[in-house]
């Protein structure tokens, strides 16, 4: 099996290209996790920062990857990790969509009413996916907790 690390290098090269050649630099990841309270972050930065941290995942596990409890947990950390990825460009590109959608029926008081509706569903479970898939970056740091424990307790026997 390969070693995980080199998924996150793959991933961090796809994410860079994208950044580089995808994303337009005034387009912006916005999101309403709660009424009120709105997170805009520039998409064009908010992929590199994800090629970043991809980057940093890469060197983690490439020197730590003897310390880790399991390997299925780093193969389903990097799942998370590439949902994530996903998650914030799918959402960019649906809310286009819909102010395209919303500019085509702004006549039609009812399909509006009901496409704000379907938006506001939509985009709480991209709040919450979104917020889920963050405290899942952590599961590199519990596997390798969990992975120090038991070699220490190991040694101790």
């Amino acid at each position: 099996m390969k070693p995980i690390y080199t998924y996150f290098i793959t991933i961090a090269i796809l994410l860079m290209l994208i950044g580089f050649f995808s994303v337009s630099p005034d387009s912006a990841f916005i999101i309403e996790p709660k009424v009120g309270w709105v997170l805009t972050v520039p998409l064009k930065e908010t992929v590199f920062a994800l090629a970043f941290f991809a980057i940093l995942f890469s060197v983690l596990y490439r020197y730590t990857e003897h310390l880790l409890y399991s390997h299925r947990w780093s193969i389903m950390h990097f799942i998370c990790f590439v949902c994530l990825s996903l998650n914030f460009y799918t959402w960019n590109a649906l809310s286009n969509r819909f102010v395209m959608r919303f500019e085509e029926l702004k006549e039609n008081a009812q399909q509006v009413k009901q496409l704000g509706e379907m938006f506001m569903r939509v985009e709480g479970f991209y709040s919450i996916s979104f917020f889920v898939l963050i405290l899942m970056q952590g599961l590199y740091l519990l596997n390798l907790s969990v992975g120090m424990i038991y070699q220490k307790r190991g040694d101790l026997s």
